[in-house]
């Protein structure tokens, strides 16, 4: 059973080395667009894709029996994994720091924006005293007002009288 698998798998492992040389070779080209785009980390995955890379290529030749050493293939496949880690690593712990300052930027534009909520409430409480006072003015202008309208009607209607009280007696004098 097992070992007619593995003579499928003999049969067939080129097949295997070149699709995987192939998938490694477009991560390479990836890990080299973001050097090109100066992405973090960008460099040493590079490296560390490179080194599959030639891993693939080794086991290839490996498996073709050009060559019989099997020591690169242990040694690639870690440096890849290593690079990866790092990266890895790397990018979280910025990521961690970036969120970091996010929340003390986000305290920061916080305690200002409750301060300029204190300075509105502030200005809208002198706002509203100011017009309260107005308002207070204008009813006691209105009394004033109205006193003295009333002030007029009665001196309006006593003047009459007395007037004519003035003219009859100019009369009979």
């Amino acid at each position: 059973g097992l070992l007619g698998n593995l003579d499928v798998f003999q049969a067939s492992r080129n097949a295997y080395f070149l699709t995987g040389a192939l998938c490694i070779s477009l991560a390479f080209y990836q890990t080299v667009r973001g050097v090109l785009l100066k992405k973090q980390g960008a460099i040493i995955l590079c490296i560390g894709t490179l080194l599959l890379l030639v891993t693939a290529l080794h086991d290839m030749l490996l498996a073709t029996g050009v060559i019989a050493s099997v020591g690169l293939t242990y040694i690639g496949a870690m440096c890849f994994m290593g690079s990866m880690l790092y990266v890895a690593s790397t990018t979280f712990t910025n990521t961690y720091l970036e969120n970091q300052q996010l929340v003390k930027d986000l305290g920061a534009v916080n305690e200002n924006l409750e301060h300029l909520v204190a300075e509105r409430v502030e200005d809208l409480s002198i706002t509203i005293q100011t017009l309260q006072q107005t308002q207070h003015d204008l009813v006691e202008a209105e009394k004033l007002a109205s006193l003295g309208a009333l002030v007029a009607g009665i001196s309006h209607e006593l003047n009459t009288p007395i007037g004519n009280a003035l003219v009859t007696a100019s009369a009979l004098e």
